[in-house]
């Protein structure tokens, strides 16, 4: 840091109020006294005036130097007064902006708290809710597969794997229809399951399908579809029934209602 001697330096040249200050300071105290002291001393020598008249305007001179002095100092006291009056309001008109800014940024904090808390509560709850329906679809008795929005399965339950026989490891992101469809299924069928995926829209439909084996069975395929918040489909969930046993049942019946007509 600057030396002491320094200091006063550069206060002394300094353009501001506190240098314009000590500039009077330094010339009413200092200068003018040696200045007028030596004029006096030259004026005593030369028989102008006596020792005593001099010494008089000497101390004249050197109290209105002073009263002088004093007026210039008060006017940049007044004056430095007024910049650190100016100086406190600017620094109180900040800190009080600062503290409504940090006022403003607590609330926000909190708000962005109560949101990510609020958010972390519906996560758990919709973590929990898919939990149990993971559950309930991979031990129900009905098939269930999840497709992507083109159709391709994403995850099939066991009851899938064992009415097909497919595992989800052969068949994923392959479309169902590419290998439990054969030649006796209804291409009607067909057309309403492929029309309802473009669309994006549910679809129930009863279609003969074919087991890894190649056997044929009987199905009632629900198809709904699953949208995000915009509206968007990024999902189909199939829920397939086994009704082979009905069809032959009523195939059986439906003979049998023949014969009798056929015989009365």
């Amino acid at each position: 840091c600057a030396r002491p001697d320094e200091k006063h330096v550069y206060v002394l040249f300094s353009p501001h109020i506190a240098g314009m200050l000590a500039r009077r300071l330094f010339v009413g105290t200092a200068l003018v006294p040696i200045v007028l002291t030596l004029l006096l001393t030259g004026l005593v020598h030369a028989n102008y005036m006596t020792l005593v008249d001099g010494l008089v305007w000497l101390v004249a001179a050197i109290v209105l130097c002073g009263f002088a002095l004093a007026l210039f100092s008060l006017e940049a006291a007044t004056t430095i007064s007024d910049g650190r009056m100016e100086a406190e309001q600017a620094r109180l008109l900040l800190t009080a902006r600062l503290q409504e800014q940090a006022a403003q940024l607590q609330e926000t904090v909190s708000q962005r708290t109560r949101e990510l808390q609020e958010a972390n509560a519906s996560l758990r709850a919709a973590a929990e809710s898919n939990a149990l329906l993971a559950l309930v679809a991979q031990n129900s008795t009905n098939g269930v597969l999840i497709t992507d929005a083109e159709g391709r399965i994403e995850w099939v339950n066991a009851a899938f794997t064992r009415t097909t026989g497919f595992s989800l490891d052969e068949i994923k992101r392959r479309k169902p229809g590419h290998f439990l469809q054969g030649a006796q299924t209804d291409p009607a069928a067909v057309t309403r399951l492929r029309d309802a995926e473009r669309r994006g829209e549910p679809c129930c439909v009863e279609i003969l399908n074919y087991t890894k084996a190649g056997l044929p069975f009987w199905q009632t395929i629900d198809v709904q579809p699953i949208r995000d918040r915009s509206g968007r489909v990024i999902n189909f969930i199939a829920n397939q029934t086994d009704i082979t046993e009905q069809r032959v049942a009523k195939l059986r019946l439906q003979n049998l209602n023949q014969r009798l007509e056929l015989a009365t």
